[in-house]
């Protein structure tokens, strides 16, 4: 039996062996596996729980979900190795300046550089406790955070320092510092 080649079954034999060159390629760059992204591994014992281990390592629980391939009810079994990835994906930009006054019963926030449409939620930690102190954190047109004073809640009011936390609502990236009593 005699077989022709076409110019178009050459072609495409050579488009087809191309692609599986490139998949090929394209497999042996990616990572085997999200362990190598892990900056931790926790081994979970009998009490632990994803909401746990959120509060132990600072990482938001759909991100060691989604580095572990968990699924809600993000469930955890003994014995289990779980991947901590690193506490966000970069946290907020490099470019991001804030300062603030903290008073015995409020504290105010001033910055620049934050990306414009983005919504901040705005937490203050006190000896191991969250206070939500807003949710609708948004710059100016020219990402400029123009005095933004929060007032404390009672537990808080007096404080010689607080951890200030400011979490971006799209991405997750979160960003701390310490504010001094003045």
């Amino acid at each position: 039996m005699k077989t022709t080649s076409t110019p178009f079954a050459r072609l495409a034999l050579a488009f087809n062996l191309f692609m599986a060159l490139a998949l090929l390629f394209t497999m042996a760059a990616t990572p085997a596996s999200a362990a190598s992204q892990c900056t931790e591994t926790h081994v979970v014992s009998a009490h632990d729980t994803i909401w746990r281990l959120v509060k132990e390592y600072g990482v938001p629980a759909t991100r060691i979900a989604q580095a572990n391939k968990l699924e809600q009810p993000y469930t955890l079994k003994v014995g289990q190795e779980v991947c901590i990835p690193p506490k966000s994906a970069g946290g907020l930009s490099a470019t991001i300046s804030i300062s603030s006054t903290l008073t015995t019963d409020s504290i105010t926030l001033t910055g620049s550089g934050f990306p414009k449409a983005h919504v901040y939620r705005v937490k203050a930690r006190n000896a191991g406790t969250w206070y939500v102190l807003g949710d609708n954190l948004r710059a100016d047109k020219n990402g400029d955070l123009q005095k933004v004073r929060y007032k404390l809640p009672a537990e808080l009011r007096g404080q010689p320092e607080l951890t200030i936390c400011l979490k971006d609502m799209g991405t997750d990236a979160l960003g701390c510092f310490t504010a001094t009593l003045q």
